[in-house]
């Protein structure tokens, strides 16, 4: 009796055992509705034109801008809307769709859009001009007709039915809705400008009021939105403090007349100039720099930099009163000089140990700046040109501030930030700004930090994001927006 039951026993803990991860299977299999999917696309668009390429590139980042017949309702796929047609209709054969356009659509030009601009794309899509990519222009060939009866309506006659046409052609992303009149004008305008119908343009007039408000008003959510956006790139507080650097370091550019659109400009394309670069020597060898592409970009590089060294003055400082700098200045614009070549010398260092294609790039780049950059230190050191000498800061403007007030109001974020939190530091920073360097009445400087506020908390709940934590939310848990 008692082997019986020891014999049951064992049969069901083995039953249990094997059951067990088949339970957990299962539970892991049912499928959970919410939650948050991060993914990376880390290519280059080749092109803005998105009939000529293939890549999510530029359906995620250029085809937002632009409309089509119909989309995939969000959140309900594969359930259709109309997008820039209202509505529309099937004939009982399913040889003619007939689209009804909403009234209101505009490109962001300002011109209306109608149904010649959808007759017009399509048209391009499937029979597309001389020297013009149409990647899928196989899945138009059944198209046999467009009409437009009026401005509203557009008509597709089919050759045989398409039962996919709907999905694959009327309600894919790729096939953006262009301006017929910029089509006309150049067929390959697409390529190079973003022009759709969507309303982000629009607003333009509404921006450039911005500028007629005075100043302390709108610098303390100039800054930040600039370390919102910052920080929403990792998401990490050591972001920040990389804003901070850049930061200070265009305030001393600004400071000592050095060029900053260069600067940026670096900032941005050195990948992508990093990735060509890598690929000419790779597939010409050190004979891509006599193909004609590159002869032309050479000539114009010497041309623009010709006329910037004859114009002397940049245009970003033009407004900036050169100020000859003596023996005080001259040191600090020295010393300031002699930081990019230091690190124009580590980068060359590094570079020559890697590989030749892995070192080239940084290798042209710092041996360059340090051939260019070497006279200049040594006029500012020792030579007697006073042209060299520029020092913004040498007879400063109380009312105005100078290098170090607005580099210490942001740093006061940053560091509130680190202790606080961004939210909590944000509060704090708006506060103190508008009562301190803007002068503001309680009144409006409570108002604009609650706008500041608003605005945050919207952009954090589309975005899903929680704000860079400080100590305080390390030790405290806090509700949010505080944690």
């Amino acid at each position: 009796m008692d082997r019986r039951l020891g014999l049951k026993a064992a049969l069901l803990g083995l039953l249990a055992i094997w059951a067990a991860p088949a339970a957990a299977q299962a539970a892991a299999d049912t499928p959970r509705r919410g939650g948050t999917l991060t993914y990376a696309v880390g290519a280059e668009p080749p092109s803005y034109d998105c009939h000529a390429v293939s890549t999510f590139a530029v359906l995620h980042r250029v085809s937002p801008h632009y409309s089509t017949l119909l989309r995939f309702r969000p959140g309900g796929y594969p359930e259709l809307e109309g997008d820039a047609a209202e509505s529309w209709t099937v004939s009982p054969d399913s040889l003619t769709y007939t689209f009804r356009l909403r009234p209101d659509i505009v490109f962001h030009d300002g011109t209306p859009f109608t149904s010649e601009d959808v007759r017009a794309t399509y048209e391009r899509l499937r029979n597309p001009p001389q020297g013009i990519t149409s990647v899928r222009k196989p899945s138009f060939g059944k198209i046999a007709a467009i009409e437009t009866p009026d401005p509203r309506t557009v008509v597709f006659r089919m050759r045989e039915v398409d039962a996919s046409v709907v999905t694959g052609v009327f309600a894919s992303p790729w096939n953006c809705l262009y301006s017929a009149a910029r089509l006309a004008q150049d067929p390959n305008f697409p390529a190079r400008n973003v022009m759709g119908t969507g309303l982000c343009f629009l607003t333009s007039p509404l921006i450039a009021r911005l500028t007629t408000i005075r100043f302390g008003l709108i610098a303390p959510f100039m800054v930040m939105v600039v370390c919102f956006g910052a920080f929403n790139t990792n998401r990490d507080l050591a972001d920040l403090l990389l804003l901070l650097g850049i930061g200070a370091l265009g305030l001393l550019m600004r400071r000592f007349g050095w060029s900053r659109p260069p600067f940026v400009v670096g900032f941005v394309l050195a990948q992508p100039m990093e990735t060509y670069l890598y690929q000419a020597v790779q597939f010409y060898g050190w004979d891509f720099v006599y193909r004609p592409g590159v002869l032309i970009i050479a000539l114009l590089i010497v041309v623009f930099v010709g006329i910037g060294i004859r114009q002397r003055r940049l245009a970003d400082t033009d407004d900036e009163a050169p100020e000859a700098g003596g023996h005080g200045t001259r040191a600090a614009q020295a010393l300031f000089a002699v930081v990019p070549m230091a690190l124009f010398a580590a980068v060359l260092a590094d570079a020559l140990r890697q590989s030749f294609l892995g070192g080239i790039f940084p290798a042209l780049v710092a041996g360059t700046m340090l051939l260019l950059g070497l006279p200049v230190v040594l006029g500012l050191a020792f030579g007697r040109n006073p042209n060299l000498l520029h020092d913004a800061e040498a007879k400063p403007d109380p009312g105005q501030g100078g290098f170090w007030t607005y580099l210490g109001w942001f740093a006061a974020l940053v560091a509130l930030s680190g202790l606080i939190g961004f939210f909590l530091a944000n509060v704090v920073f708006f506060l103190a700004f508008l009562r301190r360097a803007a002068r503001c009445g309680w009144g409006t400087t409570l108002g604009l930090t609650a706008i500041a506020c608003v605005i945050l908390l919207v952009a954090a709940d589309m975005l899903v994001l929680d704000f860079p934590r400080g100590l305080l939310q390390s030790v405290v848990d806090l509700p949010w927006p505080l944690r």
